[in-house]
């Protein structure tokens, strides 16, 4: 069975339809069109071409080498009058590893799809991070099949938020399908004309009174816990 997304931008001038077939041996394959807002019927099937592309592609994509995925979400931001739609989408890549994904969905002057655009910035010095480039075309998160990461835009914050991931132990870092939740918080932030990194989207401060006792992370211990009541017995 193949479950078929539907989603539309704010402005309502395309839809996106995207759906998922899985194969034998943990195979799956993505499927999609673009449909244009248009008195005559406008389409543009997409081809799902990620078996050819490299590892986490920051590549400019059209329709035709499209990087297979269901979309939930699009929000769309303009800059100098050029509207770039953001997308936001679910990968499984195999039988043990998932991803999500944020994309650039934009269209040219013969008004038709690309996929890819630079507006994605990293500037940061922490060791937990491996810091390949600075600004990316697309943003991935990549994680173990089991784990069920948050990636999406809160429009209360004005942020696109999701968790950071990390590795059971350290003898796994970089063996991204084995990347779980640690219980903090990443982000971007739209500053001006692009997405900006934002390492931490919730702060505590658990020394005021005001705030109420959070979780410990999964990995590691926080410096200070909060005091909890004691337990009352009926």
């Amino acid at each position: 069975m193949a479950e078929l997304s539907k989603v539309y931008p704010p402005d309502s001038s395309f839809r996106i339809l995207t759906w998922q077939m899985h194969y034998p041996k943990g195979r799956f394959r993505y499927y999609g069109v673009i449909q244009m807002r248009s008195s005559k019927l406008k389409m543009y099937p997409l081809t799902d071409l990620r078996d050819t592309l490299p590892f986490h592609t920051q590549g400019h994509l059209t329709q035709n080498n499209w990087y297979g995925q269901i979309y939930y979400k699009i929000i769309e931001k303009t800059v100098n009058k050029k509207t770039y739609y953001t997308l936001f989408g679910f990968e499984a890549a195999d039988f043990i590893s998932r991803r999500k994904i944020i994309d650039i969905l934009t269209f040219d002057e013969a008004g038709k799809p690309q996929f890819g655009a630079p507006l994605f910035q990293f500037k940061y010095d922490d060791s937990s991070h491996i810091k390949a480039i600075d600004t990316m075309s697309r943003f991935f998160i990549e994680y173990k099949w089991s784990a069920s990461p948050t990636l999406n835009y809160d429009y209360n914050k004005e942020e696109i938020v999701f968790d950071h991931l990390a590795p059971p132990n350290p003898q796994a870092n970089g063996v991204y399908f084995t990347y779980v939740e640690d219980g903090t918080y990443e982000g971007f932030k739209w500053t001006g004309n692009h997405w900006q990194w934002v390492e931490r989207v919730f702060t505590f401060s658990i020394d005021e009174n005001d705030n109420p006792p959070i979780p410990s992370p999964l990995f590691g211990t926080p410096k200070k816990q909060p005091k909890l009541p004691d337990q009352v017995e009926h």
